[in-house]
């Protein structure tokens, strides 16, 4: 059996259903601790001044919506059914910054 320290890259292909099982892992991880909150700001791993909030849709009912900025303000939305969706889309790119 191989180790999973030992890998260097993991081939997606190969290694699907570990993968899937450490990113839904992950995806827990963060869902656990923003369950609670209604509103989640999230900062960009790559560019400080870009940043993205989770919360409830101001256009449709029972929807959530990421809502994105940059420096020169917002610049574009997203919907989608639930806050683990809307983790899903951005987990890998943001992290948790602020919740209320």
């Amino acid at each position: 059996m191989i180790k999973i320290s030992e890998c260097k890259e993991l081939n997606y292909y190969d290694h699907y259903e570990l993968l899937t099982y450490f990113e839904n892992k992950e995806l827990n991880k963060i869902y656990d601790k923003i369950k609670e909150y209604k509103t989640i700001q999230f900062q960009s791993k790559s560019r400080k001044n870009d940043f993205c909030i989770v919360h409830k849709s101001s256009k449709k009912d029972n929807t959530i919506q990421i809502s994105y900025f940059d420096n020169k303000g917002a610049y574009a939305d997203k919907e989608v059914n639930s806050y683990k969706d809307a983790l899903e889309l951005i987990y890998k790119s943001y992290k948790v910054k602020e919740v209320a």
